[in-house]
């Protein structure tokens, strides 16, 4: 995994600036829209928080931001990250949970909201289990969630993932015992 990420506390208003960068947002339970939030030398992701689960596990918490060229990439399957957590083992990443939107347009870019006018976009927002050899849609959102909600939810799967590594290793080392 080669993403680049940027802490929040870092970001300069003092250089120079190429890239249009794009958030989407949540508008209520089944509609969102795309903002263009501003513009920066690279396209980075934002770090909101990292914590430890235990001595071997660690996690980034990430809010996506995306260029021009992402949506576009993105809108060929529909599935567009809006907040995602990566679960690191010894400082490599194995698995990541993202809370996501759900939708296709022809020509995304024409769903870009201005400040005097809002593009709502329908969709669906699901929460996906990426281990980077599949991506799998592990819940649908059924109602509207803030970010203390999203956040929660996403942490329950992390701890989940985590629970279910503690059970594998636990009857992989009872197996090799009584071999």
């Amino acid at each position: 995994m080669t993403e680049e990420y940027i802490n929040i506390t870092n970001i300069k208003n003092d250089i120079e600036l190429n890239n249009e960068i794009y958030q989407i947002q949540i508008i209520n339970k089944n509609t969102g829209k795309i903002v263009h939030i501003g513009d920066c030398i690279s396209n980075m992701d934002v770090i909101i928080n990292e914590f430890k689960l235990d001595e071997i596990y660690n996690c980034i918490i990430i809010s996506k931001l995306y260029t021009e060229n992402e949506l576009k990439e993105d809108n060929k399957i529909g599935i567009f990250k809006l907040i995602k957590i990566i679960i690191n083992k010894k400082n490599n990443p194995i698995i990541e949970f993202s809370y996501c939107f759900y939708f296709k347009k022809n020509n995304i870019m024409d769903y870009i909201s201005k400040k005097n006018e809002i593009k709502e976009i329908d969709g669906k927002y699901i929460i996906i289990k990426n281990d980077w050899k599949k991506i799998e849609i592990i819940e649908e959102i059924e109602e509207k969630n803030n970010e203390i909600e999203i956040l929660e939810k996403l942490i329950y799967y992390v701890i989940e993932y985590k629970n279910q590594e503690k059970k594998l290793i636990k009857k992989s080392c009872s197996s090799a015992e009584t071999i």
